[in-house]
């Protein structure tokens, strides 16, 4: 892969009218991309309309699989051109069991409690609510267990949690976590995400699925690239 532009757009900027000619005028294969609906709305348009009116091919990360981003952008660009020239790479996450009920109950206790547009169901696939999700409990548990919430006193303890020791209890939530180490049991915290599997690198690789939107707007999985897959790349 040879990087043919690199912009950095201002979010707080109206126009990327500059941004979007620059790179139109390198002729890339693809656009990689990972920002706010209302920036890309704008930058993607700005980009169609100097490439011809015809829209450069665009890959996203997990963060444009959201309500508002395909709110924004498809009412930009156009729906049926976003279903034919975007993909994201958007980690696999849980859709049922255990740790996705107490992950389901807590994003719909906030809707209609904060700003968006669109579909709210879909936070509970998007992982930039997921993984987050998980690493608040994870966070948490191991200050709980660290008795601390100094990040060097309480850092070690996420991937003890998370990984798992010999004998220890699974959980599914911070509440089930929290019961059983005051119980003085070991624990490994399971969420929607999945388990964790840390490397040396303290980094924790899932499955990417490959999405597109269709073009009323539902996430279609369109592939999937394994964590060793991704590893081996590395």
């Amino acid at each position: 892969m040879i990087l043919a532009a690199n912009e950095t757009l201002d979010l707080n900027a109206s126009s990327f009218r500059t941004e979007a000619d620059k790179i139109v005028a390198a002729h890339p294969d693809v656009i990689l991309t990972e920002a706010l609906g209302p920036t890309d709305a704008t930058f993607l348009s700005e980009v169609k309309q100097l490439n011809g009116g015809k829209m450069i091919p665009v890959i996203g990360t997990s963060a444009d699989i959201s309500p508002d981003w395909y709110k924004s952008v498809a009412a930009a660009i156009g729906a049926s051109t976003l279903a034919t020239s975007f993909h994201a790479d958007n980690l696999v996450t849980e859709t049922s069991g255990p740790a996705y009920s107490p992950f389901q109950s807590a994003i719909m206790s906030e809707q209609g409690k904060v700003g968006s547009t669109g579909d709210f169901s879909t936070y509970l696939t998007a992982p930039g609510a997921v993984h987050l999700y998980d690493g608040i409990n994870l966070a948490a548990l191991a200050m709980v267990e660290a008795k601390s919430t100094e990040p060097s006193v309480y850092a070690p303890y996420i991937e003890k949690i998370g990984d798992g020791t010999p004998g220890a209890v699974v959980v599914y939530s911070f509440a089930q976590g929290l019961a059983a180490l005051k119980a003085g049991k070991a624990i490994r915290y399971e969420g929607p995400g999945g388990p964790t599997s840390f490397d040396s690198f303290h980094d924790s690789t899932g499955i990417f699925q490959i999405d597109a939107y269709n073009a009323t707007g539902a996430v279609q999985v369109t592939g999937n690239i394994t964590a060793t897959q991704l590893r081996a790349l590395s």
